[in-house]
């Protein structure tokens, strides 16, 4: 529970940054007549997070899978920062930007599933059966309901910014309000999803002598 529940806020992270993006483009950093740019600078996310998915091999290897994921939503949570910095026609800086948010958002995409397999295992060597089907049914119910998460914080602050009808006017509150989805919502949604991630257990000696049973267990 403490996995799929740090993965429900990872999951509304990601879904308040590609709902929101192209109206902070638009009203943020004013790209009005270019929705081409808006495209390319939300697919240069997922483009490197294609790329750096080695590199998150390479750290989880290194410090423990546990361990990496909370570094890279840490390293995810400081780079969505610098959109509140920006403004009007910094595109060019908003493009690096969005490219940097990438990394972090690897992270959550690769080291989700593996410990999620850790706990499949672990259940396997206690019960004897594998419910591979249970666990990911499991989360499935609970991934949904980041939606309901996101609409409710972005109805809460649409209406107090007076743009609840979807007729933008944008001044500093609307602007404000923007700025406080892409950042300041999910910078709270990642903070609970590592402290979520601090007491989930199964890493480091635990974790090993978990594999250890079950090393000898196919043995026999």
């Amino acid at each position: 529970m403490k996995l799929i529940l740090a993965n429900l806020m990872n999951w509304y992270v990601l879904g308040m940054l590609t709902t929101i993006w192209p109206l902070y483009c638009i009203h943020v950093l004013d790209i009005k007549k270019n929705s081409l740019i808006i495209g390319i600078s939300l697919m240069l996310m997922f483009i490197v997070a294609a790329l750096t998915m080695p590199l998150h091999i390479k750290i989880g290897k290194k410090i423990g899978m546990r361990n990496a994921f909370i570094l890279s939503l840490l390293i995810w949570m400081i780079s969505l920062f610098p959109f509140v910095l920006l403004g009007e026609g910094m595109v060019i800086i908003a493009l690096f930007v969005s490219a940097s948010v990438g990394f972090g958002l690897s992270g959550n995409l690769f080291f989700f599933d593996i410990l999620m397999g850790d706990v499949i295992d672990q259940d396997e060597l206690i019960h004897g059966v594998k419910r591979s089907a249970s666990f990911y049914g499991t989360n499935a119910f609970f991934h949904r309901l980041h939606i309901l998460l996101l609409i409710s914080t972005i109805t809460l602050i649409f209406t107090g910014t007076g743009w609840a009808g979807y007729d933008p006017n944008p001044g500093v509150d609307v602007i404000i309000g923007l700025k406080l989805l892409i950042f300041l919502f999910p910078a709270i949604a990642l903070i609970i999803a590592i402290l979520f991630l601090k007491s989930y257990d199964l890493h480091g000696d635990k974790l090993a002598k978990m594999r250890e049973e079950i090393q000898k267990k196919g043995a026999r």
